[in-house]
């Protein structure tokens, strides 16, 4: 049950709760979202850096898409936004390789010379 859940149920009951129990209880709330985060970043990192015909699937790329599909089809995450994904992976890349490197790899992809 999520703390401000449970905060609220308990109020309702008649129990008064001292005011920093009930900040503390909202931290702890706020905390496990931003653990269950970076959780799912490490996921979709971790899928995208696995070769999709080692899973068995048809494609030998993913996509933004593709990665939000599995994810969800695999009961992972209930929703994941393809844009989502897309964040994702590049803020893993630019941390791995630099802004620079990304920014010359697009280039190049967008028909730039070397």
């Amino acid at each position: 049950m999520e703390s401000s859940i449970a905060v609220s149920v308990l109020l309702e009951m008649g129990y008064e709760l001292p005011e920093d129990v009930v900040c503390a209880l909202e931290r702890a709330t706020v905390q496990r979202r931003a653990v269950r985060r970076r959780l799912q970043e490490k996921i979709v990192i971790a899928l995208a850096q696995t070769d999709p015909r080692e899973l068995g699937l048809p494609f030998d790329r993913w996509t933004s898409r593709r990665i939000g599909y599995f994810l969800k089809g695999a009961g992972l995450f209930e929703e994941v936004a393809p844009q989502s994904v897309h964040v994702i992976v590049q803020r893993a890349l630019v941390n791995h390789f630099g802004k620079d490197y990304i920014s010359k790899l697009q280039y190049m992809e967008k028909g730039g010379k070397k």
